[in-house]
């Protein structure tokens, strides 16, 4: 078969050339002969074989991992989100297991991102937690068959649930999760190296800027949709007097980004993101960026790209590979995490189309908080406490145990079957997903508030950024003369977002506006539903 970057003849079966040492591009399901291929991929990516020093068939390069150096900004981390999901894995087996799956478990997939949480000490707690939940787990196992016997099996494992609680309030949270004596630095190294370097790559890939998802939802890990808005505007229209001067979408997004930047807000974070689907990485819908994503087919996706490849994106909006300008704003220590994604397409200058999606992360369950109650040692009420406390938990995870011990049994049997499986359909049927498996944050969210002010944070964060976003987006119009009549009218519809009354409702105030140049008198105004249809 022939190298759709230099021509060079392998074998059917190859996956990176012998010649010029290139990963294979896999031929899009369109077709085309290989000639054709290897002229569009070469004018994708230019390379000379000269340029590249030959290796032997079948030999994989060296993969590409970003450092935590390379990575876009220093870390932002939030000491509380991070502790409190710190405490989760300790707390919860049923979530350190899946994390743990969906983490140092996945060799070959991408890491979602987890905003104000440094996600490589989540994960050392939670290696080190599930030495000791497994041990329980066989205890439960090994009681369960006694729980005919007046109950013995459960009382049993209540008390191995209730001594593994207490081990691990006053080994672990009492002393290293407390508030006042939370440091990451301090988290319990693996002993195995194998695992150090995989947590290593895993913070790595946390702090990149690329998103891999696994099917319909591309914002994995940045929490639920609070809101989503989308317009065209018209650039082709000169403001009264004005001579209209042509700009581009990196003209846009940097004024837009400039803006966000000058509020100078605490916990504001401004960069770029990019989104890929996992199942497109080999089967060549996205020639401009898999190369970049994928050198390597055998190991995961790069997760940090330069800005460069992300900027490209902008003139070719039809890619599936999608670049976002992402407007976070972090508050509650961590805990509230507002991301606005912005992104802006322009035709053939005559049109400018604008989208927006909210993203929010909220509070992280209430019962992680328990470890802001614990005292340096332990008092009577508090062992009554997580006695109390237990009894629940151990039925559940007595019932549970069968499967759990079963399942971690045969965890190097399954997971050797699964790494031959994820290979087989990478080499063989081009059909792997490289996208994340789980969103770590996402799985620790409580499902709702814990405080009034949270709510109205949330809503404070969402309007600040909204209005510096449409504002700047007008400013900008204005600017380059032309008339910004049309996205004044949208942005009093979005701001305006949520104000409707139906039915037999009523809206009173002393002061009311509606619709573009309208003006509220001093005078009570009343807004009444029929009720009639």
């Amino acid at each position: 078969m022939l190298c759709t970057y230099c021509g060079g003849d392998n074998t059917s079966a190859y996956l990176v050339c012998a010649l010029c040492g290139r990963p294979r591009l896999i031929t899009p399901p369109t077709g085309g002969n290989a000639t054709a291929t290897r002229t569009q991929a070469t004018a994708t990516r230019p390379m000379t074989t000269a340029t590249v020093p030959p290796i032997t068939p079948f030999q994989r390069p060296a993969p590409v991992v970003p450092t935590p150096a390379a990575a876009a900004g220093a870390p932002n981390f939030a000491r509380d989100a991070t502790r409190y999901m710190c405490a989760a894995v300790q707390l919860d087996s049923a979530l350190s297991r899946r994390i743990l799956a969906g983490t140092v478990e996945q060799p070959l997939r991408a890491v979602a991102s987890s905003p104000g949480v440094d996600l490589a000490t989540v994960v050392k707690y939670a290696v080190a937690a599930r030495r000791r939940q497994r041990v329980t787990d066989i205890l439960l196992l090994l009681f369960l068959p006694l729980w005919p016997v007046f109950g013995l099996g459960l009382l049993l494992g209540w008390l191995v649930v209730a001594l593994e609680r207490f081990r691990t309030s006053y080994r672990v949270l009492a002393p290293k999760l407390r508030r006042s004596v939370f440091d990451p630095d301090q988290a319990p190294e693996p002993a195995s190296d194998h695992m150090r370097r995989r947590i290593a790559d895993l913070a790595a890939r946390d702090r990149g800027n690329v998103t891999v998802y696994p099917d319909y939802e591309p914002f994995l890990g940045f929490g639920g949709q609070e809101k989503e808005w989308s317009f065209v505007a018209d650039v082709s229209k000169p403001a009264m007097g004005e001579t209209i001067r042509r700009f581009t979408v990196a003209e846009v997004h940097d004024h837009v980004a400039g803006a966000i930047k000058a509020l100078n807000l605490p916990g504001v974070t401004v960069d770029d993101r990019l989104f890929a689907a996992g199942d497109d990485l080999l089967n060549g819908s996205m020639p401009a960026v898999a190369p970049e994503l994928l050198p390597d087919p055998l190991s995961a996706p790069r997760q940090q790209v330069g800005r460069d490849v992300i900027r490209r994106q902008w003139d070719t909006p039809q890619d599936r590979a999608r670049p976002y300008l992402a407007l976070r704003i972090t508050g509650w220590s961590g805990e509230l995490v507002m991301t606005m994604f912005v992104r802006f397409v322009q035709y053939r200058d005559e049109q400018l189309y604008v989208e927006a999606d909210y993203r929010l992360l909220g509070p992280l369950r209430k019962d992680y908080h328990s470890v802001d109650d614990l005292r340096e040692y332990p008092t009577f009420r508090q062992v009554g406490r997580i006695v109390a406390a237990t009894l629940p938990i151990t039925i559940i995870r007595q019932i549970r145990s069968p499967f759990v011990v079963v399942a971690e049994l045969f965890r190097p049997m399954t997971l050797r079957s699964a790494l031959r499986r994820d290979r087989r359909e990478i080499t063989e049927e081009r059909t792997f997903n490289y996208g994340a498996t789980i969103a770590p944050r996402e799985e620790a969210m409580d499902k709702r508030y814990h405080r009034y002010f949270q709510v109205a944070d949330k809503e404070h964060y969402l309007k600040i950024i909204e209005r510096r976003v449409l504002d700047s987006l007008e400013q900008f119009l204005d600017a380059h003369g032309i008339d910004a009549s049309d996205v004044r009218e949208r942005q009093t519809m979005i701001l305006n977002y949520g104000l409707m009354a139906t039915g037999s409702s009523q809206i009173k105030a002393d002061n009311m506006a509606v619709g573009l140049n309208a003006k509220a008198t001093a005078m009570m105004s009343k807004v009444a539903g029929g009720g009639k249809g």
